[in-house]
């Protein structure tokens, strides 16, 4: 699902009507939906990613209408002759609203968390299913070898050559 579309785009600045399709600015509709949105919503997704998996499934409506002033304001700077002051504090307040949910101030309750709290643990193996079970015949349990293999690379930085301490 897209974080914002053209009609969200319209719909929370109407006068941008008069600048997509205009012969002095030459904006497509089509631009708006496949340049200026899709580019507001990366920048969403780059400060989302911080603490949530992106992009996300189910879409609030405050990053709709962040995505939605940013690409409004990437149309406006884009098109005309100076960067609109009045439409400035809709950008800062955008703006705000990311760095806002990046430090934890802001939650996105419909998203999954891609970060660990200070009550949680975290492990290397966070993701990954063993093959060992109670419910395999011991035959059929065996290493993962790559597995092992990657886990005691990643740990040679932190113990030095060969996973020896010095």
């Amino acid at each position: 699902m897209p974080y914002a579309t053209i009609d969200d785009v319209f719909k929370r600045y109407k006068p941008i009507r008069t600048v997509v399709g205009s012969e002095d600015l030459q904006v497509a509709s089509v631009d708006v939906s496949s340049i200026f949105i899709n580019d507001a919503a990366s920048l969403v997704d780059a400060y989302l990613a911080h603490k949530y998996t992106v992009p996300l499934t189910l879409v609030p409506s405050y990053i709709t209408q962040v995505t939605a002033d940013l690409a409004i304001f990437n149309i406006l700077v884009e098109k005309l002759p100076s960067s609109p002051d009045f439409f400035k504090p809709r950008y800062d307040r955008a703006m705000a609203t990311l760095a806002s949910i990046m430090s934890g101030t802001i939650i996105v309750a419909s998203a999954i968390s891609n970060t660990v709290g200070d009550m949680e643990a975290w492990s290397t193996t966070m993701g990954y299913h063993a093959v060992f079970s109670p419910v395999l015949p011991p035959d059929d349990q065996t290493v993962d070898i790559d597995r092992v293999n990657a886990d005691e690379s990643a740990r040679v930085g932190d113990l030095g050559a060969g996973g020896v301490t010095s």
